[in-house]
């Protein structure tokens, strides 16, 4: 038994490791070639662990289902023992667990013998598709399939030679000659199925066609033969009717016993248990399907639970919606009709982690899309999307169809172009680790849609079959993992946690009332200063509870407002006379204010009429007091969060025009809330992240304007649609509240701000008055280069010779190298030919970065993932050395990679914009010496990616984070990393009249700052020099240059002068 070991390990050399023994278990691990798909290998190993009870019934099974059925074959039966495959960073491990001491050799050698055979079959196949799928490109399925049956003739041949080695014939020829002809025609089934039969079974039964009726098919052929040579060929009928009295009465036998045989020897997936949340708007619920309501509409889910269940799956449809029922055994899902995707996204953490769906089917977009919301990031807020759903259950398989069209034309254009980008996206999610596929809906056609936007039932049938086959095709790779128990609290409120200095943890301040969080407002009804606990019912009935004064105890008051038949959405509380106590405002479709003035708890309400409206929708209206006079104010917040108001001068004085108060910072509308958090009487504006982080700028218009306070409170684990902020215990001051399901009330009292700044909360750095011009502190030049007739779009700048100013460089098409030297100033450059001729790769790929800090900058070429390849500028402009692939790439698209300086260490490192901004870094340690993770150095402001610059203005040689807007204003945080971390410098440059796509920020003069600069259509340059900051000490800017006549020959293409 030691020597056949032997002769195992020596078979099973890819990789097999013993990595650690005790007295009841040993580990092997496998190495797997690199690029094996590790999503498809962990399911493969869930699924083979869960099968059943122990380990070695599994292998049992596998065994079996390639049966030793040679002449002079034993049954061969594993030890019993338990265990698991695990995947690792480099292949699978896989663990054996038994009673039977490791002193036993000859026990472990038998128990480890069979997980060597079963994973040394695994890593066979894996090697055989990495090599030969990409060598035969045209014909991927029968790749698979030679890889399927060499791995039956691996497993299937290691069992011959266990049962000839124990007690077969070793010596008789004829027995060698069956058992290797037996060996040849299960690998001949194996590569049938996988080619050709088993897509053409799991086809006709995605589609719901039985197989048993292929043959009664050929049954009725028969009969026709039959019939038709009866009266001239009477004894053949008779066997053509024997024929079809044979295949009508075996045919479904016959093809259900070959679809358990395929099951059984691994070539079909099993029936798995599938909980699936169908996920999305409109479309999911059903709208124009059968059905009349929401209640009723059954959508796609109808023919997909039927297709389901009709292969013998185990199916369990979840999600907090529920329509169909009475129609469809199984009605839950996610669907929201009319949401987008963000709004999807405010949910998707919170029901995901409640239910654990193994399977999430996404539909989502065709809203954003119908109201031209944000089309071009759609794509990109769809990868946050699912990057939230796999982050909450990592086991889940997200399945991202593209959108059905429209019947609009504009819209369907839209459409096109989100569909055409899901693909890519799904790839680099996959890429990631993350269990994403992507799937066309191009089945439904405009011909199936009941209005613009909704498909009749029909078009939901074709849907549903299209999910089907889809999740047919994850099982049969083994991407669907088995579901995991969910966790029924994830949707409550946590308890509290410390968030952050200045905020005073009270666990709970109100049990609530039965009443839904989404009925439940804050206002003060009493005018003391305190808000009180208020329900709004359907029509806009105001019940309320007195706040006791604590903020911790409420008296019930009743119903002090019977309503005026407005629906709850419509309703606001605002203080619109001045008298400290808020009133009963309706706000209307465009925005109009009708008001009913409050006299006091207990009595009447006053009818004032429609005070004003400005044509804005009732969603972008806030009455808040912006100026502190104690009259809430109209204010209106737009797409980006830009704040226009008009000042309430009082009863019967009408409102007066304030223009924009507050540029927005680029978050969402209902991100913003407008809240007193330092008792000035003014609100603030203030920012709710998605895991209720609250940023804040506070109020000092006609001083310094919105003064940045940074991150007030942290993650206290509350979601943003969850956070309440009110003042609740008397001190003008809102407080942090979040509120659960049923209205109860756990608080956070703001004593961060008591009156002002305190030693541990300091006001932030103050950056100084705003510039008296905008071009203050920047010197302008009105032209230092007239270009070269080149498009704007293939100017660079970038340090070709090390001499710390940065040269005007053209990328053409296939990244082919001209440069103009610069000369010293800035503002004279001298022609230096073309300093390399590109390797191929397009214009978009190409980036100019010092990756090895000799300053002068390499070429760099960005893969589709970030990949980096380079080769090192020797400095000469005759060679140029390829270094190979410096990074392997994080799985981020290339747009969103920078290669910059962030510690100052003169070598350009990996840096990823994300979606709002959110920098995350890589350290470039030097050649040879990979990257070190720094994680998430920056949170981000809320800016677009393309608003984002990183260079360095101060000369401290390491980048700084700058947001161009619109007209190309900048606005600056000063990189302190290891110090004060980015520290806001407010706008260091006005609007000098570039708009933003035209702004270029480079040193071209040599003092170690960006300049600005602006381009022309044909690369003409404009500048202003920057002279805002003077330097650093221990940075000072470089000496000035030789004159240009004293540079060095620099020899360009061979030719030197």
């Amino acid at each position: 038994m030691t020597s056949l070991l032997v002769t195992l390990c020596l078979l099973l050399q890819v990789g097999f490791q013993p990595a650690a023994s005790a007295a009841t278990t040993v580990t092997l691990n496998f190495a797997m070639p690199e690029g094996f798909d590790r999503a498809e290998l962990t399911a493969w190993a869930n699924e083979f662990n869960n099968r059943n009870d122990l380990l070695s019934e599994t292998i049992q099974e596998e065994i079996a289902a390639h049966p030793a059925n040679f002449p002079g074959a034993r049954d061969l039966e594993p030890r019993e023992f338990d265990g698991a495959f695990t995947v690792t960073s480099t292949g699978v491990s896989v663990t054996v667990e038994s009673d039977v001491h490791t002193s036993n050799l000859s026990w472990w050698e038998e128990a480890l013998m069979w997980v060597s055979v079963t994973a040394g079959g695994l890593v066979f196949r894996v090697v055989c598709v990495i090599g030969l799928v990409p060598a035969m490109p045209a014909t991927p399925s029968l790749a698979k399939g030679i890889c399927a049956s060499l791995q039956v003739i691996i497993s299937k041949g290691i069992v011959l030679l266990i049962t000839v080695l124990e007690d077969g014939p070793a010596r008789d020829w004829a027995f060698w000659e069956r058992a290797l002809g037996s060996l040849i025609v299960d690998a001949v089934s194996a590569l049938v199925w996988e080619v050709w039969l088993g897509p053409f079974a799991m086809s006709k039964v995605e589609s719901g066609y039985s197989l048993s009726s292929a043959f009664e098919k050929i049954r009725d052929g028969f009969l026709s033969v039959a019939n038709t040579i009866e009266r001239w060929w009477g004894s053949s009928a008779g066997f053509f009717r024997t024929l079809a009295n044979v295949v009508g009465g075996r045919g479904p036998g016959t093809a259900e016993s070959l679809l358990e045989l395929a099951t059984a020897r691994g070539w079909m997936p099993r029936t798995a248990n599938l909980r699936v949340m169908p996920m999305g708007d409109s479309i999911t619920v059903g709208y124009g399907g059968i059905g009349d309501s929401t209640e009723k509409y059954v959508g796609y889910r109808r023919e997909l639970l039927s297709g389901l269940q009709t292969a013998g799956h185990s199916v369990d449809f979840v999600g907090s919606q529920d329509s169909g029922a009475g129609s469809i055994s199984d009605s839950d899902h996610e669907g929201h009709g009319g949401w987008r995707i963000d709004q999807i996204d405010d949910i998707a953490e919170c029901t995901v982690r409640r239910n654990r769906p193994n399977v999430v089917l996404l539909h989502i977009g065709t809203n954003d899309m119908n109201r031209n919301f944000d089309v071009g990031n759609a794509h990109h807020r769809l990868a946050a999307l699912i990057r939230k759903i796999t982050n909450a259950a990592p086991e889940t398989t997200v399945l991202v169809s593209g959108l059905v069209p429209s019947q609009d034309d504009a819209i369907n254009a839209r459409i096109a172009a989100y569909n055409s980008r899901i693909p890519d996206m799904a790839r680099n999610l996959a890429a990631e680790g993350r269990r994403v596929r992507a799937l066309s809906m191009g089945a439904v056609t405009e011909a199936d849609l009941r209005d613009k936007l909704h498909p009749g039932q029909r078009g939901y049938d074709k849907m549903g079959r299209v999910f089907h086959s889809a999740i047919s095709a994850a099982l049969r790779e083994r991407v669907i993992a088995s579901p995991v128990a969910g966790n029924p609290s994830a949707c409550q409120m946590p308890q509290p946690a410390d968030p952050a200095e200045g905020w005073n943890a009270v666990e709970q301040i109100s049990a609530g009332y039965g009443y839904l969080r989404d009925w439940v407002r804050f206002a003060d009804m009493d005018g003391d200063n305190r808000d009180d606990y208020v329900v709004l019912q359907d029509l806009g009935q105001v019940r309320a509870w007195l706040n006791g004064g604590d903020g911790r105890s409420w008296t019930w008051k009743g119903e002090l407002n019977a309503g005026y038949g407005y629906p709850r959405d419509w309703v606001r509380f605002a203080d619109m006379d001045g008298d400290n106590r808020d009133d009963y405002v309706v706000l209307q479709d465009l925005g109009q204010v009708r008001a009913w003035l409050n006299n006091g708890v207990g009595q009447s309400w006053t009818w004032k009429g429609e005070l004003a409206g400005y044509g804005y929708p009732r969603d972008w209206v806030r009455l808040e007091d912006v100026n502190g006079d104690g009259l809430d104010d109209y204010v209106v917040i737009q797409d980006r969060g830009e704040l226009r108001a008009w000042i309430n001068n009082g009863p019967g004085k009408g409102f007066t025009w304030q223009g924009e108060i507050n540029p927005g910072y680029g978050y969402p509308r209902d991100w913003v809330r407008l809240e007193d958090i330092n008792a000035d009487k003014k609100v603030d504006y203030l920012v709710v992240q998605d895991n209720g982080q609250v940023r804040a700028w506070l109020n000092d218009l006609g001083g310094k304007g919105w003064v940045w306070q940074g991150a007030i409170i942290g993650d206290v684990g509350v979601d943003r649609n969850n956070v309440r902020l009110a003042d609740v215990n008397g001190d003008r001051k809102a407080d942090y509240l979040g509120i659960g399901p049923l209205g109860q009330i756990g608080a956070w009292f703001n004593d961060r701000y008591p009156g002002g700044p305190t030693p541990g909360n300091p006001a932030p750095v103050d950056p100084g008055p705003p510039p008296a011009s905008p071009g203050e502190g920047w010197n302008h030049i009105v032209q230092i280069s007239a270009g070269y007739s080149y498009p704007r779009d293939w100017v660079r700048f970038a340090d070709m010779n090390g001499d710390n100013r940065d040269d005007y460089v053209i990328l053409q098409d296939l990244g082919q190298v001209r440069a103009w030297q610069n000369d010293g100033t800035g503002q004279s450059w001298t022609w230096k030919g073309e300093l390399n001729p590109g390797y191929g790769y397009p214009r978009d790929w190409v980036r100019l970065a010092d990756m090895n800090g000799d300053n002068r900058d390499d070429y760099v070429i960005l893969q589709d993932l970030g990949q980096v390849r380079a080769w090192q500028n020797d400095g000469d402009g005759q060679s140029w050395t390829w270094k190979g692939e410096l990074n392997p790439g994080y799985g981020y698209p290339r747009d969103w990679v920078r290669l910059e300086d962030v510690n100052g260490d003169g070598l350009d490192d990996y840096l990823v914009l994300q979606d709002e901004g959110e920098l995350r870094a890589w350290i470039n340690n030097g050649p040879g010496k990979g990257w070190t993770w720094k994680g998430e150095i920056n949170p981000g402001y809320g800016y677009p990616r393309d608003w984002v610059r990183l260079e360095d203005v101060n000369g401290d040689r390491k980048v700084d984070y700058l947001v161009v807007q619109d007209n190309g204003q900048v606005r600056a945080w000063l990189n302190d990393l290891g110090g004060k971390g980015w520290i806001w410098q407010g706008q260091i440059i006005g609007d000098v009249g570039v708009d933003r796509d035209n702004v270029r920020l480079h040193d071209v003069n040599g003092d170690r700052k960006a300049d600005y600069l602006g381009i022309g259509p044909l690369g003409q340059i404009g500048a202003w020099f920057n002279d805002r900051y003077p330097g650093t000490p221990d940075n000072p800017p470089p000496a000035a240059p030789i004159p240009p006549d004293g540079w060095p020959p620099l020899c360009v293409a061979n030719r030197c002068p």
